[in-house]
């Protein structure tokens, strides 16, 4: 399947030892995750993180005041968002299994420390620069303007970092939306993930305001109308439902870089109204 398994960005130290003895149980977790994630199949990869999920209870917390551990527990925690990452990248066999498969992944995201989601970006490979230096390089040396589009419009990549899973996961948020149902269950929590991961890594935060807050082009339509993820996200401020409304005007308040002025030249005065 297409975005199959890849390697770990930078190492995880998956093979870490509990002494000279046999591996630590967490460890086994962790290698036992990483060759299903490779393996790339995805009723494996659920079962791997209902598992995890149900193990952990889905909720993890910073209790030790033990710097060692807490050390520990970071190293734990980055590890789980690297196989995570690797889980986003993913195709199951139907689309279906593919958007369970990626609902599982985003909720266990949305328990891990947001410290630690850093690790959901990664900078490039010497084969992506250079195949992407082979691209802007296969344009004759002319053609500036062309050079800085296609830089520009490669999606999956800003300033030197591979963004691949948050490409997926602002994808998986606009099917979500497009539903138009279940918002709470099945949209505030991948809406709330990207929130706190713009609020706290900056090159996540400026990727994605570029893909859902571009430059404005068109002022003759009402910042609700239209079928652009800002639009929909515009018109979920008005919704019904306080915390879906809520959640909406946060991630673009947050993309806004916090600025009340910002965020009313893309919603507009009455979408804002009352937040």
């Amino acid at each position: 399947a297409s975005g199959g398994a890849r390697r770990l960005p930078g190492g995880s130290g998956l093979g870490a030892q509990s002494g000279r003895g046999s591996p630590a149980p967490a460890a086994m977790d962790e290698e036992r995750a990483l060759y299903i994630v490779r393996a790339g199949e995805a009723g494996a990869i659920e079962r791997v993180l209902r598992d995890y999920s149900d193990k952990h209870r889905a909720t993890f917390k910073f209790e030790s005041t033990d710097e060692d551990k807490r050390k520990s527990d970071s190293h734990q925690f980055r590890v789980m968002a690297a196989v995570l990452r690797h889980c986003l990248l993913i195709v199951g066999p139907t689309e279906d299994k593919t958007e369970e498969l990626h609902s599982n992944a985003v909720n266990l995201l949305s328990n891990v420390p947001v410290s630690c989601l850093d690790v959901l970006i990664c900078p490039l490979t010497h084969e992506e620069t250079a195949q992407e230096a082979t691209t802007v390089d296969e344009l004759p040396s002319n053609k500036t303007a062309e050079k800085e589009t296609v830089l520009k419009n490669n999606t999956m990549v800003y300033n030197g970092m591979n963004m691949e899973a948050i490409h997926v996961l602002l994808n998986f948020m606009e099917k979500r939306i497009d539903k138009g149902s279940s918002y709470r269950e099945g949209l505030t929590p991948v809406l709330s993930l990207l929130t706190e991961c713009s609020r706290a890594h900056r090159n996540i935060r400026k990727f994605l305001k570029d893909q859902v807050l571009p430059p404005l082009r068109d002022v003759t339509n009402r910042p609700e109308v239209g079928s652009t993820v800002r639009n929909k996200l515009v018109r979920l401020m008005t919704h019904v439902d306080l915390g879906v409304k809520q959640i909406a005007a946060e991630f673009l308040f947050v993309l806004c870089k916090e600025r009340v002025d910002s965020l009313l030249k893309y919603t507009g005065y009455g979408n804002a109204a009352g937040l």
